[in-house]
């Protein structure tokens, strides 16, 4: 049982309020100003559009301090300053958070000091959501792009680069050399030849290639994954030539700089 007695609720049950979208708000009042300079009233041109009376004057009250132009503010009030702020938001978004890399803070300041921040709000909680759908929408379009143009994708020959990442654990990471696009890059628990054809295998589902070489760093499991597996040429990676042919040289100067010290 509870240690309290149950309270009861007696207020009356009210309506929610309903909740307008920016746009939605720039048409409604657009469309009030339209009918009022055809002549008609403004209690009319309201009743016309649907809207309560006390809703579309409170979304026309100046504002007590204005943080930007006038002509600017009321720019953005209307459908096409609302289109055109979305637009700047998603221009910030994607060339300073994914192209740039920069992360959501550096779009928050952007909007701070651009003076945006006067019409959007610019805390991070909010433009963090905001990034996290814009990568999902990101993901979900280059799944449709690749499934409707592999469709018709001539026959290539890939040379393909391998690695793994070890950022947040252990990725397999392919890609094509020739035009950088990734093909692989998922967490694996181990980095056998079976792992590393079985992640390449799901890569390049739906695709018309052939992989005819593999550069990588000879690791046993990536040479016997390229050679045995795809029956490719392998190829070391340049780092690692260059390795071996430094190693006639190294060992003397490592000596020489441990007399030295």
């Amino acid at each position: 049982m509870p240690d309290a007695p149950a309270t009861v609720d007696s207020r009356p049950v009210g309506r929610p309020t309903p909740i307008h979208p920016r746009l939605a708000r720039a048409e409604h009042v657009s469309a009030v100003t339209a009918a009022q300079h055809q002549g008609q009233s403004q209690r009319e041109a309201i009743a016309a559009v649907g809207v309560p009376r006390s809703t579309v004057r409170h979304w026309t009250r100046p504002a007590a301090a204005p943080a930007a132009p006038a002509a600017l503010a009321a720019f953005i009030e209307t459908p096409d300053g609302v289109q055109w702020r979305r637009t700047l938001v998603m221009a910030a978004h994607w060339c300073i958070g994914e192209v740039g890399g920069a992360g959501v803070r550096v779009v928050c300041q952007f909007l701070e000091l651009s003076g945006l921040s006067a019409f959007v709000g610019a805390s991070y909680g909010s433009h963090q959501a905001f990034q996290a759908e814009l990568e999902q929408q990101i993901i979900a379009c280059a799944a449709e792009q690749r499934a409707a143009l592999a469709k018709d994708m001539p026959h290539r020959t890939l040379t393909i680069a391998e690695d793994e990442t070890w950022q947040d654990g252990m990725r397999l990471v392919a890609l094509d050399l020739s035009s950088g696009f990734i093909l692989v890059e998922e967490v694996a628990e181990e980095r056998s030849a079976a792992a590393w054809t079985r992640a390449l295998t799901r890569g390049l589902d739906g695709l018309n290639v052939t992989v005819v070489q593999g550069t990588s760093d000879e690791a046993k499991g990536l040479l016997a994954h390229v050679q045995r597996d795809l029956g490719a040429h392998h190829s070391p990676d340049l780092f690692h030539l260059q390795q071996a042919v430094g190693q006639a040289m190294t060992l003397p100067l490592a000596l020489a700089v441990a007399q030295a010290e």
